[in-house]
């Protein structure tokens, strides 16, 4: 008579469960790196949304200025039409990217986009992943260097006014 086989030896199931534990560490693993990617990108996204916002503000602030100075390392003063707007750059450590710091904007003015005294339109503080250092003011605009990488801000009214400082055509 010949024996047939009902079952599995124990050698097979060991080698099944090692094979079950393995293939499960290795799943563990991917699931822990796609979610680690996904946090990263996310923080990645809020922080260039930051860093545009501040960038978007400050150009702004150089466009509509009469005139720029930088006081200290990390601190520029804008003066426009009676206002003085003060960006202020700290490398005090960041939440989410150590090292880094905050841009942070305060004017002592009106906000025009509603009219009235408004504390959010007058403050701002973003916090930047990127280094960002106030480097020259030239006769017509701010440059400011972010990691080693210059951009130029130009200013419209120290644009118009020309060389000489007389303004040319209408006042803007």
């Amino acid at each position: 008579m010949k024996h047939r086989r009902h079952g599995y030896s124990l050698l097979e199931m060991v080698a099944a469960l090692s094979l079950l534990t393995v293939f499960l560490l290795l799943a563990g693993q991917l699931v822990k790196q796609v979610t680690i990617v996904q946090r990263v990108a996310a923080d990645m996204e809020w922080s260039v949304s930051r860093m545009d916002f501040a960038l978007r503000a400050l150009r702004g602030d150089v466009w509509t200025t009469s005139s720029i100075t930088l006081e200290g390392e990390g601190q520029l003063v804008l003066r426009m039409s009676g206002q003085a707007v003060r960006w202020v750059y700290t490398s005090e450590p960041s939440v989410r990217y150590p090292g880094r710091g905050w841009l942070i904007r305060h004017s002592d003015g009106v906000s025009q986009a509603v009219g009235k005294t408004d504390q959010a339109a007058r403050e701002g503080r973003y916090e930047v992943p990127l280094g960002v250092r106030f480097s020259n003011v030239s006769a017509s605009g701010l440059e400011i260097a972010i990691d080693g990488q210059t951009i130029w801000l130009p200013g419209q009214v120290i644009l118009a006014r020309g060389a000489d400082g007389v303004a040319r055509g209408a006042a803007p």
